[in-house]
């Protein structure tokens, strides 16, 4: 019995030292309140702080009144709203090529994704009910709590495809693409259009574009011009057109 238990001791020590020597896949550049990351099978987390390093493999939770902020090694990067969660399944960069695999599982919660410079076809993003391919993109992204994924376009463009393998690109910024519990990809619509929005406000579905994280201090967009279905920047008819 003594040497079965030394022998599981010596296992978790093994674990334990081949996580610590985990090669970081990026940092965090702001922690508001409580934010965390662990493995996705354990119920160890560790509170993360400005500056710390996450993992491949690893889980990102944020408490109901938190937010975080974090940087890829390819200069990505993403901001997760209040009570968020996902999993940083994949990341392989070659910044040599531009080329890789980066996979993020995005759970629950609100996200604001920024590419980097990775080659736009490494992407990939999925959600309980969609995956997303971008093109040199920011995009804010709403899981809502019956699995449904809502894209805000803030610029560049957006493909998306629900588990059916229907797809949309998502062109116009300031836009919502929609794909339901239904797997059906709804077309683009401006905020006061958006069907099914019921009492949902702007500030609780898409909390980065009323308030920016700190690496989209001057957004394209405000959250006047999308609460109005504006866009701003948009070429006006010449005249006699």
């Amino acid at each position: 019995m003594g040497w079965v238990r030394f022998g599981l001791i010596l296992l978790a020590l093994g674990a334990s030292m081949a996580g610590a020597r985990a090669e970081p896949i990026g940092a965090t550049l702001a922690v508001k309140n409580e934010v965390t990351a662990g493995g996705a099978v354990s119920d160890l987390r560790r509170r993360l702080q400005k500056d710390d390093p996450v993992n491949q493999d690893e889980v990102i939770e944020t408490g109901l009144n938190s937010q975080g902020e974090l940087k890829f090694k390819d200069e990505t990067k993403l901001a997760l709203g209040p009570g968020s969660r996902m999993v940083l399944d994949k990341f392989v960069y070659d910044p040599g090529k531009s080329s890789g695999s980066i996979a993020i599982n995005l759970v629950r919660g609100t996200f604001r994704f920024v590419t980097g410079l990775a080659s736009k076809s490494a992407y990939d993003i999925k959600t309980p009910t969609a995956s997303l391919s971008v093109r040199g993109t920011v995009f804010d992204i709403c899981i809502r709590p019956n699995g449904a994924t809502w894209v805000l376009l803030i610029e560049g463009s957006v493909k998306m495809c629900s588990g059916k393998g229907r797809c949309r690109v998502l062109k116009e910024p300031g836009k919502v693409m929609t794909v339901g519990v239904d797997k059906k990809v709804k077309a683009a619509a401006s905020w006061p259009d958006l069907p099914n929005k019921q009492s949902t406000s702007l500030e609780t579905a898409f909390p980065f574009a009323t308030l920016s994280p700190s690496f989209s201090a001057a957004p394209a967009l405000s959250g006047d011009d999308i609460l109005n279905g504006r866009i701003p920047g948009k070429s006006k008819p010449k005249r006699g057109q």
